[in-house]
């Protein structure tokens, strides 16, 4: 790849879970300090360098094309292929949210939505699939799923949902020190 750029497109193997091509389009361009670029809007107004993103996709390809993207959006990424080696990493403190696949291998996104939450993660959870059934994403939803995506998908719609978990985490976190700030004057 060039040192500038204007578009660049990735695309992997069929998921071996979803039988769906996971293709994103995604526009870039090496800035300097300060400068602006218009194909980034979303990621320049929603201070993505604060949010962390974990992936976690039983296919490498998909953890390596989600990461490409959202490392040149400003986000630090953090790429998993099973969900048992997201849970054996110490929690995060700062404002992160989660792209979890619905299908991986032999389990299922929503059965890790719910591990998650049992061991007290509370980050803001989207869920990425190559088949976006209605009961799937119902069921996802309910367990407390920010959004629903479905490949392939596309860096607005992609950005747009880390625009939402950021909030969500944001919100998430005011809350949680409001409920200490409230414990310790009670103490």
């Amino acid at each position: 790849m060039c040192e500038r750029f204007s578009r660049a497109e990735a695309s992997c193997r069929p998921c071996v879970g979803d039988m769906a091509p996971l293709r994103v389009t995604f526009n870039t361009t090496t800035r300097r300090m300060g400068e602006t670029s218009p194909q980034n809007v979303v990621a320049d107004t929603v201070m993505t360098q604060d949010l962390r993103v974990f992936v976690i996709d039983d296919d490498p390809l998909v953890v390596e094309t989600l990461g490409v993207l959202l490392r040149a959006n400003g986000f630090p990424v953090e790429g998993f292929r099973s969900p048992d080696q997201f849970l054996d990493r110490p929690p995060d403190v700062g404002l992160a949210c989660l792209l979890l696949d619905l299908r991986l291998g032999d389990r299922s996104g929503i059965d890790v939505q719910k591990e998650l939450r049992r061991k007290g993660f509370t980050l803001p959870i989207v869920f990425l699939s190559g088949q976006g059934d209605v009961p799937s994403t119902a069921r996802a939803m309910r367990e407390g799923a920010l959004d629903f995506l479905v490949k392939p998908v596309d860096e607005p719609e992609l950005l747009e949902a880390l625009a939402r978990a950021r909030t969500k985490a944001l919100t998430q976190r005011e809350e949680e020190d409001a409920r200490r700030d409230a414990t310790e004057r009670l103490a």
